[in-house]
């Protein structure tokens, strides 16, 4: 079985350096780049990635804008594909009342400066400056394909509730302070479930790269619940 691991809104994956790291101590983890997805709604970028998955059991750890490809995965792929799913400051819905303008962000909030720095640190960190890890989130974000990133933007914005219900194994790691995603949103991604799980982990909405053990651990813990023992190899 895969541990497959869906990036945030870089889109790029690289984000995921430290996690996987941790992750590299019980599992192979295999993470899929948007950069190599052409499709540009949510549903087309999850059918190519089903395409890419359609052999294979796996585990599913969906990093914020991935959250909806996780929720599509669910009903493209066979029924007992998928194991189980980590949400980690994701969501299925518009994650936020200001979101559905996220399209409309300037160029200049993807430049690293004195003014974008301070801002994801506050909004993305929790106010806890970390000089390698903001700047690695803007290097990730200049590395994606510009036009790409303002597709997932657009998506975001446009994002309808989910109606569909998820029969697998749920676990949402929700930073203790979340300002990029609702508790509204995170409520919502649960009444969509029947097998829930929700984690705090301290930290803010780039809680994968502030808190990567921690969070680690959650997915193990989470992977290891899923699976049938003795049966599921990972």
């Amino acid at each position: 079985m895969k541990l497959v691991m869906l990036p945030g809104l870089d889109g790029t994956g690289l984000l995921f350096e430290n996690l996987a790291q941790e992750l590299s101590r019980n599992f192979e983890a295999t993470i899929i780049s948007f950069e190599d997805v052409s499709g540009q709604s949510y549903q087309q970028q999850a059918a190519e990635v089903a395409d890419q998955l359609k052999n294979d059991r796996i585990f599913i750890v969906a990093e914020s804008y991935s959250g909806p490809i996780a929720y599509a995965l669910t009903q493209l792929l066979k029924p007992n594909q998928i194991a189980g799913i980590v949400f980690l400051a994701s969501f299925i819905s518009r994650p936020s009342p200001i979101a559905h303008i996220a399209h409309l962000i300037p160029n200049v909030f993807f430049k690293e400066n004195r003014f974008t720095r301070k801002s994801l640190t506050y909004f993305g960190f929790n106010s806890h400056f970390k000089h390698q890890l903001i700047s690695a989130v803007f290097k990730s974000i200049n590395t994606a394909d510009k036009i790409k990133l303002r597709n997932r933007l657009h998506n975001i914005a446009t994002l309808q509730k989910a109606d569909n219900i998820i029969s697998i194994p749920v676990t949402y790691i929700r930073p203790s302070k979340d300002r990029l995603v609702s508790r509204q949103a995170v409520n919502d991604l649960a009444k969509n479930c029947i097998n829930y799980n929700e984690v705090s982990v301290s930290g803010g909405h780039f809680i994968a790269q502030l808190k990567p053990k921690e969070c680690a651990e959650v997915i193990c813990k989470a992977v290891k619940l899923a699976t049938r023992s003795g049966i599921d190899d990972i």
